[in-house]
């Protein structure tokens, strides 16, 4: 002990200097719920338990991280009660069972940030939690027919009926929806619009069964367990008719027997012996057609047009969500605003913006070995790219599934010299955004494109064909199914080019914020015009239903959230007839509309990014779940 420990010692007493010098406390993980980790069910909570109460403001998406195997974080919401930390996924409401907070059959990862990294979990008193936690769990498969429960029925042993808040007639605009209350959630898949049957009242009929039906589409628009008190949910369906009723007297009836199913396989029938009647009111306004939500389900509804004023494209896969995908191996941005010209022999280029200006030539290093121009934003080739490396191996492909980011670092750190086996000439060009290609790229080895965005060609890639003689690959061989993210040309293999989904590689996220401070991108994504049949009379409202708002920082000139969509008018012919606006109701006769959907991504606050250790990730884009729109149209036409 120093003298000055030893002065202070004899001043304060032993005892005082012995508390003094004790080990700091430190928080413990106590328990973690479920104790099993394989089969986890779509709806069942995380609950991490600690030997003490936790502080609110170390809860957060940094200090809580959960990722699947390839990067993208389960939705859903942390509950902190004392010392309970709990993770409630979102609510499965699509009958692909895919939309929800889990994906099935796949492997998570959670990491609960601890000490030594500054922004972790602590406790109330200030005691950062001992370490940093990783725990591993795979949630239940999903098989046809199934093989046993997927979801956690809190009420196993019946089923709570789907009822109409206790209303003997239900009171209905025009267009719907009727909103149906579950006593408890619904097994997704079991829910079919075929088994409703909505039939206006005729008098006259013998058999009220016997009237057509009128075409409704069903939606589970909330599925939560409303007896559950952790999360205080409801259980709600739209039954939404897909033409605008006239006034009067109507009846639902449900005619799938046991078909509709709670999450133990119980059957709950709304009116299986008796309808419920609807009383569709006059409407002193045009009607509007009720609230259309799009949950991006379905990529037949993206739009493949570009969006020049964005970074990057927003990814709009058929998850569910419109998300921002960006690969990990991306680069520091460190060199700027780059403008390639003349020759180029820098074997790794990481910039900003990368670009070769309509016009200009670049030829690159002709050495053995990888050769990797990366730009954290946009990578345009509107010129000539060269490459005349010689292509030393003929099996060019990893032979299992492997982070791309530790597969090109792997590559860089190789010496060709030393292990000429592996040194093929690959050429790698890797856009944060979309990258772009109107020019001409030439190279003779393998090459491989990736974008955070889509890979948009309108020009050509050559290379030696098997025969010896240059072939050339234009716009015609990109096919819109393999999605801009990964795509391999090797111009002597029988088949030239290969998508995402015929690849080894895993396209991984990054885990800290490769931004450098101050920067800030943007992603956009069109969909398609709404309604596809046009004839819209008035425009009602739209907004985003749910998102994320993701690692927004607080700041001057930007925006109040990360996400938001705005509306581009149709006329005839899908012309724009208005510039984006906030509000649908400002466009004035437009039949149909866009949505433009847009996520920005900030950089960390200063000094936020300072620590590399992977435990502590920062990178937490934000992502769009549903859009809701509403229109009003006479005539009752088709929707």
């Amino acid at each position: 002990m120093s003298a000055f420990g030893a002065a202070l010692c004899a001043a304060l007493g032993a005892a005082a200097c012995d508390a003094r010098l004790e080990t700091p406390r430190r928080l413990e993980l106590a328990q973690v719920r479920p104790r099993n980790a394989t089969g986890v069910y779509l709806n069942e909570a995380l609950v991490f338990h600690f030997d003490a109460e936790l502080d609110p403001a170390s809860v957060n998406r940094r200090s809580v991280r959960i990722v699947a195997v390839d990067g993208r974080s389960p939705r859903g919401e942390l509950v902190l009660e004392g010392d309970k930390l709990r993770f409630e996924p979102a609510p499965v409401l699509a009958p692909t069972l895919d939309d929800g907070g889990y994906l099935p059959d796949t492997e998570y990862t959670v990491w609960l940030s601890g000490f030594p990294a500054p922004d972790g979990l602590r406790s109330k008193d200030g005691a950062p939690l001992a370490r940093t936690v990783e725990w591993r769990f795979r949630t239940v498969s999903v098989t046809t027919p199934r093989g046993g429960p997927i979801f956690e029925d809190r009420s196993p042993e019946v089923g709570r009926t789907l009822r109409v808040r206790g209303e003997d007639v239900k009171r209905v605009p025009p267009a719907g929806p009727i909103e149906l209350e579950g006593g408890e959630p619904i097994e997704p898949s079991t829910l079919r619009a075929e088994h409703f049957k909505l039939r206006p009242a005729d008098p006259r009929a013998t058999n009220p069964r016997a009237v057509d039906a009128i075409p409704v589409r069903v939606l589970l628009v909330d599925n939560r367990d409303p007896l559950d008190p952790a999360t205080r949910g409801r259980t709600l369906v739209h039954v939404i008719p897909q033409r605008l009723l006239e006034p009067g007297r109507y009846g639902l009836w449900y005619e799938g027997e046991a078909a509709l199913q709670d999450f133990g396989g119980h059957p709950v029938w709304p009116f299986s012996t008796k309808r419920l009647q609807v009383i569709v009111e006059a409407a002193g306004a045009p009607a509007s057609v009720g609230t259309y939500v799009e949950s991006f389900l379905d990529t037949r509804l993206r739009s493949p047009a570009e969006v020049p004023e964005a970074d990057g494209t927003a990814y709009w896969s058929g998850d569910g969500r419109v998300s921002v995908r960006y690969p990990a191996c991306v680069g520091d941005g460190s060199l700027g605003n780059v403008r390639l010209a003349g020759d180029e022999p820098r074997r790794d280029v990481q910039a900003r913006e990368l670009s070769v200006a309509r016009g200009e030539s670049v030829t690159l290093a002709a050495e053995p070995g990888v050769t990797v121009l990366r730009a954290q934003r946009r990578l345009t080739i509107a010129g000539t790219l060269l490459r005349a490396a010689p292509d030393t191996v003929p099996d060019v492909l990893p032979v299992a599934r492997e982070p791309l980011s530790a597969w090109l670092e792997t590559l860089l750190s190789r010496a060709p010299a030393a292990a000429p086996n592996d040194a093929a000439s690959w050429t790698v060009l890797v856009a944060g955004g979309d990258l772009t290609l109107s020019g001409r790229l030439r190279v003779s080895g393998p090459l491989l494109l990736v974008a955070g965005g889509r890979i948009r060609i309108s020009g050509e890639i050559e290379g030696p064909g098997p025969d010896g003689r240059i072939l050339t690959i234009g716009a015609a061989y990109y096919l819109d199914e393999l999605d801009g993210g990964l795509l391999f040309v090797h111009t002597s293999d029988p088949r030239p080019v290969r998508g995402a989904s015929e690849l080894p590689w895993v396209f991984d996220a990054p885990v800290r914020n490769p931004l450098a401070t101050g920067e800030e991108l943007v992603f956009q994504v069109l969909s398609a015009a709404l309604p596809p049949d046009g004839g819209v009379d008035r425009w009602h409202a739209g907004a985003v239903v749910q998102g994320f708002a993701g690692n927004r920082r607080a700041g001057p000139g930007r925006p109040a959230t990360s996400y938001r969509v705005r509306f581009i008018g149709e006329g005839a012919g899908g012309v724009a007839t208005e510039l984006p606006v906030d509000d649908p109701a400002l466009i004035a006769d437009a039949k149909r509309l866009r949505l433009l959907l847009e996520l920005r991504v900030f950089a960390d606050a200063p000094g936020a990014s300072a620590a590399a250790d992977p435990r502590v990730p920062s990178w937490d884009p934000p992502w769009i779940d549903d859009v809701s729109v509403s229109w009003a149209r006479s005539g009752g036409g088709e929707r």
